[in-house]
């Protein structure tokens, strides 16, 4: 969860990026975690992230990468900063879908 709001975080607080509910073109970033050890919490945590495009909401989105990882409580701002440089290095990628 700190690793998803530390994210959120960097996206709010970001020049390039914007958080967005409109129905409109645009990458969407999904992270699941699950603790390494469930009877030792605490210790860490897998997370795997999905970065899709959609073009609205009544369009099937379109996959685009995944990542999967282990962080703990003292990586996660730097596992945060990857995965925004990963999304911006996405963005650029597939920029072309955006286009009018």
């Amino acid at each position: 969860m700190r690793l998803a709001l530390a994210i959120k975080e960097y996206l709010i607080n970001s020049k390039i990026f914007k958080l967005s509910n409109a129905n409109e073109k645009k990458i969407k970033i999904f992270i699941k975690t699950k603790e390494e050890f469930p009877k030792r919490p605490g210790l860490g945590s897998i997370y795997c992230v999905v970065w899709t495009y959609s073009a609205s909401e009544d369009v099937l989105p379109l996959y685009l990468e995944s990542i999967v990882g282990t962080v703990d409580f003292n990586q996660i701002k730097s596992v945060a900063e990857v995965i925004i440089y990963k999304t911006d290095e996405i963005t650029s990628q597939y920029s072309y879908l955006f286009e009018k």
